[in-house]
């Protein structure tokens, strides 16, 4: 596996989406990923090893401890980027590539182990550009959620009463904090999950871009809907957006 040039990502794949898609392994803490010409290796802690051997789509799985061992008595610490130093050594690299996305703090201790660094603007996952049929069809049930996320919340305007310029539902007012929490119990029943939904209902709510939306909602008022469920299963994303008016707009 000798070679002149290696790419290295070190990054969570929960939040490197480039990252997910080249490993496919869910693991919070940072990783370290490297391709060596066509192979490409995981250095993982002994805690996530046995998992991302089993899940993971890379080549080659090994316990970063053993790196961090060597990188500790040659270059006098046990970090990510030391350890990656080591392995880059074993292996006669002399040129590392990096994302553009890669933590400025890791460069110089790349420099100082004595490797060339070269940015690559375009990234690692360029297939990512292109879907495959069952990517697009992970698109499309997200999607579908999002949409019966937005139905939910419709039925519920819909059906609720007005009372003093107030929307009412079930005998009591109806707020974006009742709605959200039961699209929110619709996305979990259906493996899915949201970083914040968008239910926006008040004038002084709605002139203000991607606010979440608070209180009650307010008849006449329009209320905004913005929902992008991620399947729990997949990674993917959907995205819808709605607008609509409960009583004469004002």
């Amino acid at each position: 596996m000798d070679g002149q040039i290696a790419r290295l990502i070190i990054d969570s794949p929960k939040r490197d989406a480039d990252l997910f898609y080249l490993t496919r392994i869910k693991a919070p803490d940072p990783l370290v990923w490297i391709q060596v010409g066509k192979k490409t290796i995981l250095l993982v802690s002994d805690l996530e090893f046995e998992r991302t051997k089993k899940e993971s789509t890379v080549h080659s799985v090994y316990p970063i401890r053993i790196y961090q061992k060597k990188a500790s008595k040659l270059l006098g610490s046990t970090s990510l980027v030391h350890a990656a130093c080591v392995f880059f050594k074993e292996n006669k690299v002399k040129i590392v590539e990096v994302p553009r996305s890669f933590p400025v703090g890791l460069i110089p201790p790349l420099k100082e182990a004595g490797f060339e660094i070269r940015i690559i603007n375009a990234g690692f996952a360029k297939s990512r550009r292109k879907k495959k049929k069952w990517e697009v069809e992970e698109i499309r049930k997200c999607i579908q959620i999002g949409a019966e996320g937005i139905n939910l919340a419709v039925s519920m305007i819909a059906n609720s009463q007005i009372k003093n310029g107030e929307l009412w539902f079930s005998d009591s007012a109806l707020t974006s904090e009742r709605i959200k929490r039961e699209v929110m119990k619709f996305l979990i029943d259906h493996d899915c999950q949201s970083a914040g939904l968008i239910l926006a209902g008040r004038k002084d709510q709605t002139v203000m871009p991607h606010h979440t939306g608070s209180g009650k909602l307010i008849a006449g008022d329009s209320i905004i809907m913005d929902f992008f469920p991620k399947s729990q299963i997949s990674g993917y994303h959907g995205d819808i957006t709605r607008t609509i008016v409960k009583g004469k707009p004002g």
